[in-house]
């Protein structure tokens, strides 16, 4: 039998773990407040602990209404993070302290999606970047000053992407309506493709593979390709079916959990190689 080296208990958590070193940060919710954790790896003690408050959250179909979504991300000594209701934090690694916070949210005019934001920061150079508003907001990671900001908009809940397609370098924000590619360093939109889904949820980072990409969702994925800034379906399958869990690709093959299934597909034709189910 397998027995755990220490256990932690974060309170309600949607969050994923970032493990830099000796420490692990991770977000958890309790008693109308979200924390930001950074643990010890070997004792399983915390460092430090980071709290905010939260007014009540209610999201209709979430079991775990309270909980807290994004995952922290380790930079250069800082921890970067992103609450339910979209305001950023930059905290210091090491000590907690906070260095500065931005209501994303508010200063974008952004409609809060369904069930609040979820999207991870993408760090981008001297740039910080969250999916908030139509096609996200970019930070200056040192003072959290606005560098660029969509206007409005509803936000996917997937985690901004970087990209290369031909020549074009740049980072995919996946909105409530679809996949927008942008440019990081200004904002400005290379291309848009619309990708409707059921109640919206758009919470799978696109899967970036030669000159196009593969978005998912709970009914149906596509294979989209991009040329000339122009976004062109390659193929439409049922094979996989991802709705919360990123798929992995290896090689010509996407990996990934179709509704409980473990699967494997063609990302050249879209077809199953081999299916859990049998």
């Amino acid at each position: 039998n397998i027995k755990p080296v220490w256990t932690f208990n974060t309170g309600k958590s949607y969050s994923a773990v970032t493990v830099n070193g000796n420490s692990l940060y991770t977000m958890g919710a309790a008693n109308s407040k979200d924390t930001i954790f950074c643990i010890n790896t070997k004792t399983g003690k915390p460092t430090w602990t980071y709290s905010y408050p939260f007014t009540k959250r209610e999201f209709g179909g979430d079991p775990n209404p309270t909980s807290s979504t994004s995952t922290p991300v380790y930079y250069d000594k800082r921890v970067y993070a992103l609450s339910r209701e979209g305001t950023a934090y930059c905290l210091d690694a090491a000590k907690g302290d906070l260095i500065w916070k931005a209501d994303i949210a508010k200063e974008t005019g952004a409609t809060m999606p369904q069930w609040g934001y979820s999207g991870s920061p993408l760090i981008d150079g001297s740039r910080v970047l969250f999916n908030v508003g139509h096609h996200g907001v970019a930070l200056d990671r040192k003072s959290g000053n606005v560098v660029w900001k969509c206007k409005g908009g509803t936000s996917g809940y997937a985690t901004p992407t970087f990209y290369t397609i031909g020549d074009q370098k740049g980072v995919a924000f996946f909105n409530g309506e679809g996949v927008v590619g942008v440019n990081s360093a200004t904002g400005s939109l290379y291309w848009e493709h619309t990708w409707k889904t059921r109640f919206g949820v758009n919470a799978i980072d696109p899967v970036f593979y030669q000159d196009s990409f593969f978005i998912s969702a709970f009914d149906a994925s596509h294979r989209v390709s991009v040329a000339n800034n122009t976004p062109t379906i390659v193929f439409k399958s049922r094979h996989l079916q991802n709705t919360f869990v990123n798929p992995i690709l290896i090689g010509d093959y996407l990996y990934g959990n179709s509704k409980g299934r473990l699967v494997c597909m063609d990302m050249k034709t879209g077809e199953s190689v081999w299916d859990s189910a049998g």
